[in-house]
């Protein structure tokens, strides 16, 4: 099928002036990938930063995680590159540039799109990086880059304790869990739930002691509490925990439950120190001494311990627990019962009632099909637009190539994923967007036809931009949607619709004692109203925890920066040693690593100079 694509700035054939190019089949990949690395080495080996930036075309990305920057930074044209490694390259010291045997290939992710990829090994004084190239055809038969990744991997002279580096040394028959009192990290982890966890572990194989202080009793509880249908809408292959991956019995989605019995089997097995019970109640930055006093209060008896360390990591989750719920005029008087669906439980306690669920996103969509499953008579309002993606097509066209059975080791996937920078991200989902509504046609029409309102996600650029961008405004079908088309589940939102077109849906005015009122005079019956209206931010948690002057050097979290990446996250940024974690299983197990190992840099003394220029 032809597709009408939207305008790009993704390196189309007509835009690099190239009338014919020969097929993906015919490239020799590993021969132009060979070339154009010696021409890189040559260049970098002669700290030539021009020469190295002509390699470039057009809007061409170079992006890096710590390697070069010690931060996490992506350059886009060539002049901006060349800066970037005029400055860097006297610190950074790259050497031992090497392409990775039996990874080159030539791929045409669309008809007017030809690139060839390829993994190289270098050097630098970091420690050992690696690094992803795309090169695209030019007007004169030559390849240029269009996108570089450079990742640092490991740290000079302190390997991950993993593999030959593993600890031999004689062992307790158990690990001794520390106490309140006993307890002396190097690193204070505010958050038990998977962000925490995996900086615990990374840092662990690195060296340094850290403490988690969760406010549950146990880990895993952030998902056993959680409404009893959740499962994860991301594939297995996605959601692997570093060093440990799920086994090959593992479903392909999780049961919330399941996957919080398996985050504290994984504090378990890697010996991560955990004080459960044991929320932080303030955390203090010394500006003079860049030192941080965190003050954390055992539940069971009152009793408070004072930790004062270089380094605090804030792995809260997106807003977890920071509920919203729009205002509506008549709810403080409803008569029936009127809850967010953050504190939902189970559809079982409302068999007998007539439910309203507000929202039409992943959360209300579950909650709407475990009612249906309970016999429970439900109606979803939907507010605005939702962009919808069946469970089969995330499986088998979203994530194809990289999280699948078969596919490339996780930690390869993960690094072929982020040589994509997030701009770049979305300009293929404007594109892949098109695709996936095709291949979720019928869907997408059924919804329509009784009125559900779907587009083609945050600035029409598919799931992974609303994630990014938008924090949410999707939903992963797994197998809510039927119930929509069937009737099962009502729905409140307007007349006939056109696939991903949008539109406005009528407004919820107000409710009286048994119903809400809408715009257009009509109203929905309740006993319960469920509001799945989303959470608050990591901001809300930052002002919980850290004391109001830190709290308000804390700028913005989340969406993307000038420079396309992900605001406030996974670096030491506005408030010195203080790291904020987040983001779903995938996400946070890549970037883990990086905040760990600037942590461990640090204490080490290998840290180099960040470079901030041109970062706004």
């Amino acid at each position: 099928m032809a597709f009408q694509y939207p305008p790009t700035e993704l390196p189309t054939l007509q835009s690099l002036g190239v009338t014919s190019a020969p097929a993906a089949t015919d490239i020799d990949a590993s021969a132009v990938s060979e070339k154009w690395l010696a021409s890189l080495s040559k260049a970098l080996d002669a700290r030539d930063a021009a020469g190295a930036a002509s390699l470039f075309v057009p809007g061409a990305y170079w992006r890096d995680l710590l390697a070069f920057t010690w931060d996490i930074r992506t350059f886009r044209g060539p002049d901006k590159i060349k800066t970037f490694l005029a400055d860097t390259l006297a610190q950074a010291k790259p050497t031992k540039i090497a392409l990775t045997p039996g990874t080159a290939a030539a791929q045409a992710p669309f008809p007017d799109v030809l690139w060839v990829i390829a993994l190289f090994s270098l050097e630098t004084s970091a420690g050992p990086t690696t690094g992803v190239l795309r090169l695209v055809p030019t007007q004169d038969g030559s390849w240029k880059a269009h996108g570089v990744l450079t990742s640092l991997e490991g740290l000079a002279g302190n390997p991950e304790r993993i593999g030959p580096f593993r600890e031999n040394s004689e062992q307790p028959p158990h690990h001794p869990q520390p106490t309140l009192e006993s307890a002396q990290p190097t690193v204070v982890i505010v958050g038990g739930g998977h962000s925490g966890l995996n900086v615990a572990a990374r840092l662990k194989a690195l060296g340094v002691n850290s403490l988690i202080l969760e406010k549950n009793s146990r880990v895993g509880d952030n998902w056993r509490g959680r409404y009893e249908s959740l499962v994860l809408h991301d594939p297995v292959w996605y959601d692997h925990l570093p060093y440990l991956p799920f086994p090959p019995t593992w479903p392909v989605h999780t049961r919330a439950p399941k996957l919080g019995d398996w985050l504290e089997s994984y504090a378990t097995s890697l010996d991560l120190d955990v004080l459960t019970s044991t929320p932080v109640v303030r955390a203090t930055h010394d500006e003079k001494t860049g030192s941080w006093t965190v003050v954390a209060r055992r539940s069971s008896d009152g009793k408070e311990r004072t930790f004062n360390v270089k380094h605090v990591v804030l792995a809260v989750g997106l807003g977890e627990g920071w509920s919203k719920i729009p205002e509506y005029k008549g709810l403080d008087t409803f008569g029936g019962k009127a809850l967010h669906s953050y504190s939902h439980k189970s559809a079982d306690e409302y068999k007998g009632k007539k439910v309203l669920v507000v929202g039409a996103c992943t959360a209300a969509h579950d909650i709407a099909a475990e009612c249906v499953r309970k016999g429970v008579d439900v109606t979803m309002y939907q507010r605005s637009p939702t962009y919808v993606i069946t469970v089969k097509t995330v499986k088998e066209a979203f994530m194809k190539g990289l999280y699948e059975e078969g596919g490339p080791p996780t930690e390869i996937a993960d690094l072929l994923g982020a040589s994509f920078p997030y701009p770049m991200q979305g300009e293929l989902g404007a594109r892949s967007v098109l695709h996936f509504a095709d291949l979720d046609k019928d869907t997408l029409e059924g919804l329509a036809k009784v009125g559900f309102r779907t587009n083609k996600g945050f600035m029409d650029k598919g799931i992974f931009w609303s994630l990014i961008e938008a924090g949410g405004g999707y939903y992963i079908d797994t197998g809510a949607c039927k119930h929509v088309i069937d009737g099962s589940i009502k729905l409140k939102s307007g007349p006939p619709a056109k696939p991903l077109q949008g539109g406005s849906s009528v407004k919820l005015t107000h409710f009286t004692r048994d119903a809400a009122v809408f715009d257009d005079g009509s109203e929905v019956k309740a006993d319960v109203v469920i509001f799945a209206t989303g959470l608050g931010t990591v901001k809300d948690a930052v002002h919980q925890i850290c004391d109001p002057k830190t709290a308000e050097k804390v700028k913005k979290i989340w969406a993307l920066d000038s420079e396309g990446e992900i605001n406030g996250v996974y670096r030491d940024g506005d408030v010195p040693g203080l790291y904020i974690m987040m983001g779903n299983l995938a996400i946070c197990r890549l970037y883990s690593k990086y905040v760990a190992m600037q942590i461990a840099a640090k204490e080490t003394g290998a840290y180099g100079t960040p470079y901030r220029v041109g970062k706004e």
